[in-house]
């Protein structure tokens, strides 16, 4: 009698004495060529008997928040990112994708998007955004009547066209048939106090709209690093400050080397770096004095409370004028025109 593997032998045959007497006598006299021809066989033939799984029907649709966006210098991408770490930690099934990798024909099935998008300069889109944003607006576009969205636009507002691009995509899919799953944000430098707001809402009202997830969650990308916000910026000192350029040349190219105190920042190729300078002294003491302001009254701003001092001090740009102070200024003296 043909001889059985050990793991065989230990699990009952599905056939009759009769079938297994036969098998046996066929496998005894056959060659390791023939035994293995049997054995693709037989494969061959239970693969064609075991029925097909039912293939999902072409237009099915996942109950999942899709979390996309256009970054230039990775804040977009970032605080994408983060939203879909709290969605995903409140038990929503998530995915997170670059617009540059995302089709209209995803966006036709999608029923829940969120989408983070930055403005460049005077009213550019990311790089990344600019293929997606242009098949958008053309006439092959889907009607989105299925669909609820959310955007966070990021900006800088000392320009015109603050927000613009966010702004723009915003209203074109509520053109075609969008319906707003929490209301658009605009974020200015400090990206983080309309990105907060914005992702509780947009979190809640998915949790609403989609529930939890039944299925167990598996992350298949990589935890992104924690985002450093200007709350928790990592201090530094200037080690060098050396000039590339000759000195005639308009270019002030330069060498700069910073020394991190503490632990040591984490940045990679492709990062971006954003390098606040606290404002000197002097300058703060010439505003105070100006002003008649009290530099060591308290100054509450979100969950943080300081000196009026210590905020001007690394919180407020004193050499520069912006449009929301030039309009604050003209709304407070309407008697001096422009």
């Amino acid at each position: 009698m043909t001889q059985h593997h050990p793991a065989l032998a230990a699990t009952p045959a599905p056939l009759s004495p009769e079938q297994l007497q036969t098998l046996d006598q066929l496998l005894a006299g056959s060659s390791e060529a023939a035994l293995w021809w049997i054995a693709g066989y037989a494969a061959g033939q239970a693969a064609q008997r075991t029925p097909a799984a039912a293939p999902k029907p072409a237009n099915s649709v996942v109950k999942r928040l899709t979390v996309a966006y256009g970054s230039q210098t990775g804040n977009a991408k970032a605080a994408a990112g983060a939203l879909a770490q709290q969605a995903e930690a409140q038990g929503l099934a998530v995915r997170l994708i670059n617009l540059a990798d995302y089709s209209l024909a995803e966006l036709g099935r999608e029923r829940f998007l969120a989408i983070a998008i930055s403005t460049q300069g005077d009213g550019d889109p990311p790089d990344d955004a600019r293929i997606f944003l242009k098949q958008l607006a053309s006439a092959r576009a889907p009607k989105l009547t299925e669909l609820r969205y959310t955007v966070l636009a990021l900006g800088d507002s000392s320009y015109a066209k603050f927000c613009e691009i966010g702004r723009l995509l915003d209203q074109r899919l509520a053109e075609l048939g969008g319906q707003a799953l929490s209301p658009r944000a605009d974020a200015d430098l400090d990206i983080e106090q309309a990105a907060a707001p914005w992702r509780a809402s947009t979190v809640d009202a998915a949790l609403d709209a989609i529930g939890k997830s039944a299925a167990t969650i598996t992350q298949l990308r990589p935890a992104a690093a924690p985002m450093i916000h200007a709350a928790s910026s990592v201090q530094a000192v200037v080690l060098a400050n050396q000039r590339l350029t000759a000195r005639d040349s308009e270019l002030d190219v330069r060498h700069v080397e910073l020394g991190f105190v503490g632990p040591a920042l984490r940045y990679e190729p492709g990062d971006s770096l954003q390098v606040r300078v606290n404002n000197p002294t002097v300058l703060i003491d010439e505003f105070l004095a100006r002003s008649g302001l009290d530099g060591e009254v308290k100054v509450e701003r979100g969950d943080r409370r300081h000196s009026l001092r210590e905020w001007l001090r690394s919180e407020r740009e004193l050499t520069r004028l912006s449009l929301p102070l030039l309009n604050a200024i003209f709304a407070a003296h309407p008697e001096h025109p422009l």
